[in-house]
């Protein structure tokens, strides 16, 4: 998810230069470090609930970035504030998907 908000915070604000690039390695690397040094950091709480609704981000925060884009001149509250929208989206889809399918598993008495 990390990933996908670097690589869009460069195309969407225009940034690209090789200082840039250089930092979005450095954390990159350092992300990866810090998660193989302490494994139980992977399967903690907040990282799995992460998980969960990390299909759902994808699918919204290109939308949300490019639709917030025109009302922010300073990038760090744009971003921020990009963040939050889609983290909130994504659990919200994921709360109205999983409450359909279950009315629909129970309806039809399937079990999944």
């Amino acid at each position: 998810m990390i990933g996908l908000i670097l690589l869009n915070i460069e195309n969407v604000l225009d940034i690209q230069n090789s200082v840039t690039a250089y930092l979005m390695m450095l954390g990159a690397i350092t992300i990866v470090g810090v998660c193989y040094a302490n494994k139980n950091l992977i399967s903690s709480n907040l990282l799995v609930k992460l998980g969960n609704i990390s299909y759902e981000f994808y699918l919204i925060h290109f939308i949300v970035l490019l639709s917030l884009k025109p009302y922010f001149t300073n990038p760090y509250s744009y971003i921020l504030i990009c963040f939050i929208v889609s983290l909130g989206l994504s659990g919200g889809i994921k709360y109205v998907c999983n409450g359909i399918l279950k009315c629909m598993t129970f309806k039809n008495n399937l079990y999944v």
